[in-house]
């Protein structure tokens, strides 16, 4: 995970860059967002374009902090999501039997010695 500096350098490159120019309300504090929230550079592409969309919606010109603001609340609580998700597919697995596991093996075996022939 990046420091709250790094963090800040992030934000600025998905804010304002020489192709990238995010119009900003003069509430906008990108320190205070960098030191509040924990993001990878991911998270952080994903709150930027969040709040752009609902300035866009609301027919206004620039984004706020309020803005960023909830659009970090929102990545926050979707991060959690995931993160939290189950995986189910581990509890459904059925236990093969030695036959059908050697089977299978060389079923694959068959269908990858095929394809790298036609690569050759």
């Amino acid at each position: 995970m990046p420091t709250a500096a790094e963090r800040e350098k992030i934000w600025w490159q998905h804010l304002c860059t020489d192709t990238v120019h995010v119009p900003l309300a003069e509430d906008v504090d990108v320190l205070a967002l960098s030191e509040t929230y924990e993001f990878c550079g991911h998270q952080i592409k994903s709150a930027v374009k969040s709040a752009c969309i609902a300035a866009a919606l609301d027919n206004r010109d620039e984004i706020t902090q309020n803005d960023l603001i909830k659009a970090c609340d929102i990545t926050r609580e979707e991060t959690y999501k995931v993160v939290s998700a189950n995986d189910h597919t581990v509890s459904r697995a059925i236990p093969l039997k030695v036959e059908q596991k050697d089977a299978l093996m060389e079923d694959m075996q068959r269908k990858t010695d095929k394809c790298i022939y036609v690569l050759q």
